[in-house]
C-alpha cells in the first residue's frame, strides 16, 4: 500500500501519464474501455519489466555469491579506486 501510494502522488509520474495518456484517447468513443485497455497493458508490461529485474537480481545474488567472482570484482574494483586516485594526484587545473 506504501509503493501504491508513493507512485500515485509521484509528481513526475502524474505529468507523465497526464501528458503521454490522451495521445491514445479517441474522444468518440467510451473512454472507460479505452482506459481499461491502457491500464491493462501498462499493467502487462509493468510486471514483465519488474519480474526481469528480479530474475536478475536473483542469477546476480547467485553469482556474487561464488567466492572467486566477488574476489575478482573486488580486485578490478579497487584496482580502478587506485588508478582513479593516482590520475587525481596528477591532475592539474
Amino acid at each position: 500500500m506504501q509503493a501504491l501510494f508513493v507512485q500515485l502522488t509521484n509528481p513526475k509520474a502524474l505529468i507523465f501519464v497526464s501528458a503521454l495518456v490522451p495521445q491514445f484517447l479517441d474522444p468518440e468513443r467510451q473512454l472507460v474501455f479505452q482506459i481499461a485497455i491502457l491500464l491493462s497493458c501498462t499493467v502487462a508490461v509493468d510486471t514483465l519489466v519488474l519480474g526481469s529485474y528480479v530474475l536478475l537480481a536473483d542469477r546476480g545474488t547467485h553469482a556474487l555469491r561464488n567466492a572467486g567472482l566477488s574476489r575478482w570484482i573486488e580486485c578490478t574494483f579497487g584496482l580502478a579506486l587506485v588508478g582513479l586516485g593516482i590520475r587525481l594526484l596528477d591532475w592539474r587545473k
